[in-house]
């Protein structure tokens, strides 16, 4: 459908704008009114000593909210030269007033580079329209300066890898990466410069080391590729695995060694003294070292590629994904069918937010080089520059416009919509177009769909939460069995709240009778455990050691297992308690 805000003739908004900047500062030149070369160099002419920028930065910042409350939101953010001065005033944001104590600006040299950047309008921009609203800004945009102040020219040729590296090091590494099944101690890492890790890449496509074009690739598929805390040196020695293209990695599972007798013995730690690339080549381990080893590998060959956890009938297991092309991923690498494994998890390197496999392929579906979801972002980077203003949810509105299939704009509009008071009919029809919109995306319908079965309960509407919870579970109840897991647990765990313990046994011996089939850690973990743990608590013995004394006739881990390994601890907490 045709945006309305197209009705507005481009340069009636140039006037808005000018008009609102002439009267926020009478000394500004009417050339403020369009965002051309000419006007952004006056704009820097007027405001040469960095201890005005911020000011300057919260300047335009007003002059912008004026224009759009005169043309509205969706006509203001439509036009080019209002997003043209949003870029930079938002640019301008992220320089720190404290800049005279700084770790990096307080160098002349760096705010040359920053004020620089501000002139190469592609690279703020790209950065800009790249931030999620988990990024420390601030610290993204440090990172390209350092990286523009160390190789000015490469950075034009690669500003897709520099934005990726920049927005991926703005923050630490999650204390879990990479996986659970290793000590942190054992992992050798090594803090790199970000200009150091562009050189390095760089260097390495200029070497011929990696199988892909690195410029390419967009951001996003970047972010898959530079997300690695290891030693430059290691990912070097990786460099000397022999693959002729991405579809390579697959084979590489079947060359690395399988540690029979440390998953016989259920040791899943690495046992050994450090874990690193070349002694898991030499060892070989378990499901998990070997994704590990995949992962990594293929990152330092320069392919993209994501290490997902998951949960089958017997257990844990371990899995790679990987971008053959731009635009194109495999993410199946020596996924067990056998084992009913529905979705697998892992981090989103940018946020480190966990998805399933099922949300990145929703998301990656629509392609992040798009007009549309250009828009998106830069309305989201507006939307975190207006949280106090009586337009943010209007801005966060448009934005869905542009990009419904994302999750930021709704997640945004329910914290909003968690801090004010509104009506009851008003957030139940939120959470119905939130439920609408993710049809296709399993997991997000399903929090769409809890938290609108909680408002029910608050509501005491008892045939509506019951009509959803039917509903919920026969959605899933075949192939994401485990969101219909969760959505039983629930209910049980709801029950168990209002402490009628009879009518939770009862629910939860439903819930294994209906999932027996589909038995494994996700009924195990979801259900069975939280449930045992929660009946010792309230000092209902005598339901939990029913609970377990039921589980064998359902659930029948591989020996040896982790799954088998938690049953048994479960078990011998059971057996410690007197009822």
């Amino acid at each position: 459908m045709r945006n309305p805000a197209r009705k507005t003739p481009l340069p009636v908004l140039a006037v808005c704008i000018y008009g609102i900047l002439a009267v926020s500062s009478p000394a500004q030149s009417p050339k403020l009114s369009t965002w051309t070369d000419p006007n952004l160099i006056a704009w820097w002419k007027r405001h040469p000593d960095p201890r005005s920028w911020k000011a300057a930065g919260s300047e335009l910042v007003e002059a912008l909210r004026g224009a759009q409350r005169k043309v509205g939101t969706a006509r203001a953010l439509e036009n080019p030269h209002f997003r043209g001065w949003l870029v930079q005033a938002r640019w301008m944001g992220l320089f720190p007033e404290d800049y005279a104590t700084h770790g990096y600006y307080a160098a002349e040299q760096a705010r040359k580079v920053f004020r620089s950047l501000s002139f190469k309008k592609m690279l703020p921009r790209l950065l800009i329209s790249s931030l999620e609203p988990e990024d420390d800004a601030a610290r993204a945009a440090e990172n390209l300066c350092r990286i523009a102040e160390h190789h000015p020219e490469a950075v034009a040729a690669y500003p897709d890898l520099a934005v990726a590296i920049a927005v991926v090091f703005d923050g630490p590494f999650p204390a879990s990466w990479p996986h659970p099944f290793t000590r942190q101690k054992l992992i050798v890492k090594k803090e790199v410069p970000p200009e150091r890790r562009f050189e390095f890449f760089t260097a390495s496509e200029k070497g011929d080391k990696l199988l892909l074009r690195l410029d390419e690739l967009t951001v996003k598929e970047l972010t898959f590729l530079v997300d690695s805390i290891l030693s430059l040196e290691e990912i070097a020695w990786a460099q000397g695995l022999q693959l002729k293209n991405p579809d390579h990695l697959a084979g590489v599972w079947g060359v690395l060694p399988y540690d029979q007798s440390r998953a016989g013995s259920a040791d899943y730690l690495w046992p050994h003294s450090r874990y690193t690339l070349p002694e898991i080549a030499k060892k070989g381990g378990i499901c998990m070292d070997q994704a590990y080893y995949i992962a990594q590998s293929g990152k330092a060959k320069g392919v993209p590629t994501i290490l997902f956890l998951g949960q089958g009938r017997s257990g844990g297991h371990a899995w790679v994904g990987y971008l053959k092309e731009s635009g194109e991923w495999e993410l199946d690498v020596a996924r067990a069918r056998s084992e009913k494994y529905p979705v697998g998890t892992m981090f989103e390197p940018q946020t480190w937010r966990r998805l399933t496999d099922a949300q990145f392929r929703f998301l990656t579906a629509d392609l992040t080089k798009t007009h549309s979801y250009n828009r998106y972002q830069l309305a989201l980077q507006w939307a975190a520059m207006n949280r106090e203003e009586s337009f943010y949810r209007e801005i966060l509105q448009y934005a869905r416009g542009h990009m419904p299939r994302h999750f930021a704009s709704w997640e945004l509009e329910a914290e909003w919509l968690q801090g004010h008071e509104v009506q009851p009919a008003e957030r139940e029809a939120f959470w119905k177009r939130w439920i609408t919109n993710f049809r296709d995306e399993p997991d997000m319908r399903m929090r769409g769909q809890i938290r609108l079965l909680k408002h029910y309960r608050a509501q005491e509407a008892t045939r509506a939460a019951e009509r959803l919870t039917e509903e919920m579970i026969g959605e899933n109840q075949a192939g994401r069995f485990d969101l219909a897991i969760v959505i039983a647990a629930e209910t049980v765990f709801d029950v168990m709240g209002r402490g009628d313990w009879d009518a939770a046994k009862s629910e939860f011996e439903d819930a294994m009778a209906r999932f027996r089939k589909n038995a494994g850690g996700h009924l195990f973990y979801n259900l069975v455990e939280p449930y045992v743990e929660r009946c010792i608590e309230a000092g209902q013995g005598a339901m939990a050691v029913g609970a377990l004394a039921s589980l064998g006739k359902v659930l029948q881990p591989q020996p040896n297992s982790l799954l088998a390994a938690d049953i048994e601890k479960l078990r011998a907490v059971v057996a410690g308690i007197s009822y």
